[in-house]
């Protein structure tokens, strides 16, 4: 049997913090498993209407042409004279993590528009691409990257830790209250 690398050990104790707190895991070996994947996804879910935020530069022109012969897509540039009216419409949304940190099974999410923001909030199924060499091992471990996208310009930093839950409803959790019902990871595991 194999040793994994310490990288392949941060990914499995990712993949197994983020499905313990009702988040989903997809692997996926290519762009070409990254398409087929996320259509199965979109389709499974009965999704017709999907916003997709800027992706990374290798997969966003081919998730979208894929997705614009199923569903209907609407990217920044369609929603900027209305975002929040026409993306609470939107069934799903598409977005890449800057990170994820392994021992607390959190997606990072780093916006620099507020329209990109909702990508992620808003519709009832998130879909958030992450690259497998950007999981870390700690929240410490993305401090540098937090404070260096601030200095680019205005952020918003989000981080993502399965589907939205409230404690406070009848002293009980409850899944899905103020933003998605269902988030998924999907891990680009060649990148």
């Amino acid at each position: 049997m194999l040793e994994q690398t310490p990288q392949q050990n941060l990914l499995h104790l990712f993949c197994e913090r983020f499905r313990k707190l009702n988040g989903e895991v997809i692997l996926a070996s290519d762009t070409g498993d990254v398409v087929r994947k996320v259509s199965e996804l979109i389709k499974s879910h009965g999704v017709k209407s999907v916003f997709v935020s800027p992706l990374f530069k290798e997969l966003e022109d081919h998730v979208i042409e894929s997705l614009s012969k199923e569903v209907r897509v609407f990217r920044m540039e369609d929603v900027v004279d209305n975002p929040v009216g026409k993306l609470d419409a939107v069934e799903a949304g598409i977005s890449a993590a800057a990170a994820a940190i392994a021992e607390t099974g959190t997606l990072v999410e780093i916006a620099y528009d507020d329209v990109d923001r909702l990508a992620s909030s808003m519709p009832k199924l998130h879909i958030m691409l992450v690259k497998a060499s950007t999981v870390v091992k700690s929240v410490n471990a993305v401090a540098g990257l937090i404070r260096e996208s601030f200095k680019a310009r205005r952020a918003a930093v989000t981080l993502i830790s399965g589907p939205s839950r409230s404690g406070d409803i009848e002293q009980r959790l409850v899944v899905g209250i103020h933003g998605p019902h269902v988030v998924v990871a999907v891990v680009l595991t060649w990148l």
